[in-house]
């Protein structure tokens, strides 16, 4: 029976302020995540919770701020956008997250990078979460068995 399980990465960015003495050019960090060497793990959705550092209370998520992420897949050593992108164009939240438009799949032991940049005047605290599932390697995930009708 082949494996495949249920997994979600997680990239956390703590303190993410805007460069000292530069406002209009914000602070940037970069997280990765190493995946399982006997897995391929396919990347099927996508959350960001993002709260302010200060107070560690929660955006809204109706209306992000100014956060930026370029991502690059060290499978293929190829960023996955032709620059940064708003967080709010790719990540959705934990009650309705952005489900990407197929599948992409970063091969096992592989390193995936993200970098976010602040372009606000607010310090932020920012969790990725990048879900899917972990099948062995070279293998497709199973889909799920459709009820029948009665």
């Amino acid at each position: 029976m082949k494996i495949q399980r249920f997994h979600t990465y997680e990239l956390t960015f703590a303190n993410l302020a805007v460069s000292a003495g530069n406002e209009a050019a914000g602070g940037s960090s970069q997280q990765s995540f190493l995946v399982e060497t006997a897995y391929d793990f396919w990347w099927l959705k996508s959350q960001a919770f993002i709260s302010t550092y200060a107070t560690g209370q929660g955006i809204v998520t109706t209306t992000l701020p100014l956060l930026n992420v370029l991502m690059q897949d060290g499978s293929s050593q190829q960023q996955l956008s032709n620059q940064a992108q708003a967080i709010a164009s790719i990540f959705g939240t934990g009650q309705i997250p952005y489900i990407l438009p197929q599948p992409h799949v970063v091969a096992g032991g592989a390193t995936f990078n993200a970098t976010v940049t602040n372009l606000s005047t607010t310090i932020y605290s920012v969790r990725l979460q990048f879900s899917g599932v972990h099948v062995e390697r070279g293998e497709m995930p199973r889909q799920r068995a459709r009820m029948r009708r009665r």
